[in-house]
């Protein structure tokens, strides 16, 4: 049996299908990054809804003496918490979305989203976060 040399139309081949694997590899990167950056967007919202809200809270408790903020401003810090949340959760399904298509399209093998991880943490965070509020309204 002889082995015949790779010709140039093999190394072609090869070449493309490297460079079409290091292109799924930038997407799934890409996907992986953007979906960080929601998560540190949320979490800045959440943090600051929630630290406003104590802030607030000390304030108005040094100032006269007992804990009630305005109901104006419990709206808007539950409104910050609420939208960093939900904004995550919608980062979250486009994720799961853009890498299905992925996989389907490009056979990506299936890895542990540790970003996705790290963005259901930090909707528990903000859902925690919102139910604190809330209970501190009617308590």
């Amino acid at each position: 049996m002889t082995t015949r040399a790779p010709t140039t139309a093999d190394l072609e081949t090869r070449l493309s299908e490297e460079r079409t694997a290091l292109s799924t590899q930038r997407t799934r990167d890409a996907l992986e990054r953007t979906l960080m950056s929601w998560i540190r967007t949320a979490l800045s919202m959440i943090g600051f809804g929630f630290g406003l809200f104590k802030v607030l809270q000390y304030m108005v408790h040094a100032e006269r003496g007992m804990d009630a903020t305005s109901p104006s401003t419990e709206a808007l810090n539950l409104a910050l918490i609420a939208l960093g949340t939900a904004l995550l959760i919608l980062a979250m399904a486009q994720y799961h979305v853009a890498m299905r298509a992925l996989q389907r399209s490009h056979g990506v093998e299936r890895r542990l989203p540790l970003p996705l991880i790290g963005a259901g943490g930090v909707s528990l965070i903000g859902v925690l976060a919102m139910a604190y509020l809330i209970s501190e309204r009617f308590n």
